[in-house]
């Protein structure tokens, strides 16, 4: 078992929907909260898809914030966690600070990671999704994407064929799910 979420958006100010909000960070706050809370209720990890942070460059008192608030998790970087979408830039980005504060591990593109039954593989911010190729294995293969994903209906004037939902079948063959960020809102896929 795993919890998995994405698109988080961090920041010390509401986004424009949520400006009533008195307290923006306490805000935040109870939904953190119950994240620590499942993951201590089912001893499990949790799965990051990215865009932890709204800006690559967040607030000092943000980053703070979230390095004491956030539960330790394993995933990738999104857009919205990259200097100018330029993952050559990692280091230099709030993200960065979370790895190196040991909040995240970060899942790196071509180096699956095994935790107990699970063997995670990552695909941020601009890294191509490929099939699994590897050997059969009795773990569970999960992919942690971060990339727009749309259905018929469910896209917007525009949108990338690329990431429609029928064109990732084939690069998902072989993991058993797959977590994708940056839709900003659940997309159930039909088996």
């Amino acid at each position: 078992m795993a919890l998995c979420f994405g698109d988080l958006h961090l920041s010390l100010r509401p986004p424009v929907a949520r400006s009533a909000e008195v307290d923006w960070l306490e805000s935040q706050e109870k939904q953190v909260a119950q994240l620590r809370k499942l993951k201590e209720k089912y001893e499990c990890p949790i799965l990051f898809a990215g865009d932890l942070f709204d800006r690559w460059n967040a607030n000092s008192e943000c980053v703070n914030w979230a390095i004491k608030h956030m539960p330790e998790m394993i995933g990738v970087y999104g857009n919205h966690d990259l200097a100018y979408h330029q993952k050559e830039d990692i280091r230099k980005t709030s993200f960065w600070t979370m790895v190196e504060a040991k909040k995240i591990i970060l899942l790196r593109p071509g180096k699956p990671l095994a935790i107990g039954p699970l063997l995670l593989f990552g695909f941020p911010y601009g890294t191509p999704v490929r099939p699994y190729k590897g050997p059969n294995t009795l773990a569970l293969k999960i992919a942690v994407v971060h990339s727009y994903l749309w259905t018929k209906g469910t896209g917007h004037p525009g949108a990338n064929p690329e990431h429609r939902l029928k064109a990732y079948r084939e690069r998902l063959v072989g993991y058993d799910i797959a977590v994708f960020g940056d839709n900003h809102k659940t997309v159930f896929v039909p088996s």
